[in-house]
């Protein structure tokens, strides 16, 4: 298994995909398998995704998951080819959006109806939207105004009252280094604004940590980025603008690993973002509207493969990746998951599996309600990576 996607509905359905050998007819093929979670009911068998093969050196399962409040899950593959799957027809034949040459799928969001908003960069930074229910793709929209420059790590946000937010590292004219740019989407005023930085750094914006950007239900939004050693964060009004950028953490994120950032913002504004500082080490901080960020604090000495969830109140939850004794582990890792209360700390760490160290590579979602998924890659044996089995739980 190289890679799982998993996905969450507004009412607690869940959906997760991997890839693996079906052992026909030596092992060296593989397919693509779903396996669906039903509210209440629990999990249905799995099932393969018909007509997509390939061998051990490709990566099949790649891209988004995204799933509806019918648990209608879309599945858009990095060049956009898509798929869907109901629980009464199955996964769907693909189909893709009009040609669009260069760049590839870096986020994508859902809205409250089930319609999805796409951006993909590369040379440039292009939306695409694809209606609820539909098939068929809308039009490509510029999002950039670049030119020659560079464009990467495109993000999205998008809003109950309509706007959206996208953030991106750009090249600078001048250097060999990165900015950060955001531009507004507002359907009442024709769509994309004009981009604007949004930093004040002189270092480079690291490539190996995507961005993240999140908005509330009236608009206002946050971003966050790994810029040198630092964290940065900014806060958009929807009544004012882009803040200045603050810088957290300062000298104590590695400017050559990723820092890992999640972001999670309530319809009412609270958010709460996790990154890992150091190389290894997760903090958090939380955002109050009207008061600013919390000062940064550790939730663990060590954690990768990191997922972040918050309900409605702003209760957080993270699942996370450690080893079994650190810093002297006897074994391998095993998946954990800590609770933030709103205003308070996070709690005590809880094995979400057993600890016997043999998790590893560990991917998670949530919904807007704090309800979520994990999955997690295990080995069978202990000691040895030659089989290997897809485990997972759920957070009702």
């Amino acid at each position: 298994m190289t890679r799982v996607l998993t996905a969450v509905s507004p009412i607690g359905d869940a959906m997760v995909m991997w890839e693996q050998s079906d052992g026909v007819p030596n092992g060296s093929t593989r397919k693509v398998f779903s396996r669906r979670y039903a509210a209440g009911q629990g999990w249905d068998a799995a099932v393969v995704v018909p007509n997509l093969s390939g061998t051990s050196t490709q990566r099949l399962v790649e891209g988004q998951l995204l799933m509806d409040a019918a648990g209608t899950a879309t599945w858009l593959r990095p060049n956009l080819e898509t798929r869907r799957f109901t629980a009464a027809g199955g996964w769907g034949a693909p189909f893709v959006p009009p040609p669009r040459s260069g760049g590839l799928l870096t986020s994508a969001v859902m809205d409250a109806t089930g319609a999805i908003g796409v951006l993909i960069s590369g040379s440039d930074v292009y939306n695409i939207s694809l209606p609820a229910n539909a098939n068929s793709w809308l039009a490509w929209a510029r999002v950039d105004t670049a030119g020659n420059l560079v464009t990467d790590n495109a993000e999205v946000a998008i809003s109950a009252d309509g706007t959206a937010m996208a953030i991106w590292r750009e090249s600078n004219p001048g250097d060999a280094n990165y900015s950060v740019k955001a531009a507004r989407y507002v359907p009442t005023a024709g769509g994309w604004q004009a981009p604007q930085s949004i930093d004040n750094s002189f270092d480079n914006v690291n490539p190996d940590s995507p961005m993240r950007v999140a908005m509330d239900a009236a608009g206002n939004a946050i971003a966050v980025w790994h810029q040198g050693n630092s964290i940065y964060t900014n806060v958009f009004s929807a009544t004012s603008g882009w803040g200045a950028a603050t810088s957290v953490d300062v000298n104590a994120v590695s400017s050559v690993f990723s820092a890992r950032i999640r972001l999670v913002m309530t319809p009412t504004g609270r958010a709460v973002v996790t990154w890992n500082s150091g190389i290894f080490a997760i903090k958090s901080m939380q955002y109050t509207p009207g008061s600013g960020f919390s000062a940064p604090v550790l939730v663990n000495s060590y954690g990768i493969d990191s997922g972040l969830g918050l309900d409605a109140d702003g209760n957080a939850v993270i699942v996370y990746v450690a080893p079994d004794r650190w810093p002297s582990p006897t074994t391998g890792s095993d998946v954990y998951s800590r609770r933030l209360t709103w205003g308070g700390a996070w709690s005590d760490a809880v094995a979400i599996e057993p600890l016997d160290g043999r998790g590893a590579d560990a991917f998670s979602a949530f919904n807007q309600d704090g309800k979520g998924v994990a999955a997690w890659v295990r080995g069978d044996v202990p000691g040895s990576s030659s089989r290997k089995s897809l485990w997972v739980n759920v957070l009702r």
